[in-house]
Order: C-alpha cells, then sequence, then structure tokens
C-alpha cells in the first residue's frame, strides 16, 4: 500500500532540519580531524605544512593534558551525581505533586538556561548578595572571590544542566501508574524501598539519558 501524499510531503519537510543538524555535527568533526593533524597553523602566512600524528601523541603523553582530563572527568562524574541527586525529587514534584496546569510553566522555568547562569554568576561575584555580607561580616578575608574556582565551576555547571536531568527523569516519572505506588505502599514498602523496587526500574531509560546528557557536555565544559 502506498503512502498518502500528505505523509509523504510531510517526510519530505523533515530534510532541510535533518541537513542542518548534519552540517552542525559533521562539518565541525571534520575540522576537528584535520586540525589534529594538521602541521603549521591555518591562521598564518605558511599555513599547513603538511600532516603529523605528533599533535595527537604530545596531546597523550603531556602530563598537563592528562591531567586536566581526569580533573574534566572527575568534575563531570561529580556534577551528574549531584544532578541526579536533585533532579530525582525535583521531577517527581512535577510529575506527580505539581497540578497539571502549572507543569509547563515549571519546565519552561528550569530550562531558562541562560536567566540560570547569569544569575549565579551575579550572585557569587565579588559585591554580590552572597558574597557582600560575608566579606562585611568578616567571615571571608577582604579580596576572596569565589568566582573561578573548582567549586563555582562546579555549582554553575549544576545549575546549567540540572534541568536536562530533570527533563529526562520526568517524562519517565509522569508514566508511572500512581496506583502502582500505593500498591507498594500497601504490601509494607517504606518509600525508599518503592524508589528502589519501582521508581528506579521504572524510570531507569529517563536515567540514563540524563546521564548521556549532562556527562559528555560536562566533560567537556
Amino acid at each position: 500500500m502506498k503512502p498518502s501524499k500528505p505523509r509523504s510531503a510531510a517526510r519530505h519537510l523533515i530534510w532541510p532540519s535533518a541537513a542542518i543538524l548534519l552540517g552542525m555535527s559533521f562539518v565541525p568533526l571534520c575540522m576537528l580531524v584535520f586540525f589534529s593533524f594538521a602541521d603549521g597553523n591555518v591562521s598564518t602566512l605558511n599555513g599547513v605544512a603538511g600532516y603529523t600524528v605528533r599533535n595527537i601523541v604530545e596531546a597523550v603523553t603531556s602530563l598537563t593534558v592528562q591531567g586536566l582530563m581526569l580533573k574534566s572527568f572527575w568534575m563531570a562524574l561529580l556534577v551528574t551525581a549531584i544532578c541526579i541527586v536533585i533532579a530525582y525529587p525535583a521531577a517527581w514534584a512535577i510529575a506527580k505533586i505539581v497540578p497539571e496546569k502549572y507543569r509547563s510553566t515549571l519546565i519552561m522555568v528550569f530550562t531558562s538556561q541562560l536567566l540560570l547562569i547569569y544569575s549565579i554568576m551575579t550572585l557569587m561575584q565579588t559585591n554580590g548578595l552572597v558574597m557582600t555580607p560575608l566579606l562585611k561580616l568578616g567571615i571571608l578575608p577582604a579580596g576572596t572571590s569565589l568566582m573561578y574556582t573548582n567549586g563555582s565551576v562546579i555549582l554553575i555547571l549544576v545549575y546549567e544542566y540540572l534541568p536536562y536531568m530533570i527533563l529526562s527523569l520526568y517524562s519517565c516519572l509522569e508514566k508511572i501508574d500512581n496506583n502502582v505506588i500505593s500498591a507498594s505502599h500497601s504490601l509494607g514498602a517504606n518509600r525508599f524501598q518503592t524508589f528502589i523496587s519501582v521508581v528506579l526500574p521504572q524510570s531507569f531509560s529517563g536515567l540514563m539519558t540524563g546521564i548521556l546528557i549532562v556527562l559528555i557536555p560536562v566533560a567537556g565544559s
């Protein structure tokens, strides 16, 4: 049976966006491979003199690069773990406690990423709402700044990527039947046992999606 014309026409509408996404991922990847093997700098007059694997060898054997890669991976794991701990109760509250008519508004607030980043930077800067009273009370010595420290980086990364974890978990938690939760409690399971035996297995796919969405970009950041 041949597909109807409207469905066939709708299928062709996908191609422009697919081409844009492919170009935005494939072209940068090709550029990354090119610059990795390029011997020279394309921004200079001499340009690229040839191709070599020296760049990759130096990057792999460099103690500085190795330290930065380990630090990035450790911070990515830490940020992902913090996001999971915070996102589960937040996503559960949105999916099961907040009235349905307010859920879209809450999700929109959570996903306002740029607003979240600038707000936390305003709070943490030297003259911000957090630092000003701490400095005036003498809790922190004069000239102390929380910006550009490991703690501030972790905090801002959690603030930035937490919405992705919440959305990933929310999509699964919303589908869990409330009767299953009630049945678990009726059979004597406490909240922790219900979470381990009912909620976690049914939201595992969302958890894995959230980990991939958060862990990889954070490591790159």
